[in-house]
């Protein structure tokens, strides 16, 4: 059975991985949500002249799902649970997607990062704090990831 829809995790829950992951597996393409830095896609992602790929935004899961062909594999279920695991692919006309690094690293949110944080603080200038309730929220601006 295939799935019906097919989003991205947030990267960070497999950052730690994905190094020797693609060692193994000879993966050229990994799809997920919001980035890594720049220093993970140096350490393993040029090595294994491998790019990143992230997911356009929310509500996209159907029509990504129109692209699966068939699951060759999951990874990390027992340790992620079964939306959050890993799963091997093979896939045709899967997308939209953004790149968010390249064969040398750089890191497209890093990038834009720099160019939107010295405007943060007044963009945020006059809102009330954050009640702070979900993983990784912040009062501190400098701190803000977008």
């Amino acid at each position: 059975m295939l799935p019906g829809a097919v989003t991205a995790t947030a990267s960070f829950r497999f950052a730690k991985w994905i190094g020797p992951w693609m060692e193994r597996s000879g993966a050229k393409l990994i799809i997920g949500k919001g980035g890594m830095s720049s220093a993970d896609y140096r350490r393993d992602f040029v090595p294994n002249g491998a790019i990143y790929l992230t997911t356009v935004g929310y509500g996209t899961g159907a029509l990504l799902g129109r692209g699966v062909k068939s699951v060759k594999a999951v990874h990390w279920n027992e340790e992620l649970g079964l939306a959050q695991a890993m799963w091997v692919l093979e896939c045709s006309g899967m997308g939209p997607f953004i790149v968010a690094s390249d064969l040398d690293g750089n890191c497209l949110f890093e990038r834009e990062n720099a160019r939107i944080a010295p405007g943060l603080a007044a963009a945020y200038e006059g809102t009330r704090p954050t009640v702070l309730k979900r993983y990784g929220e912040t009062n501190d601006r400098t701190d803000e990831v977008i």
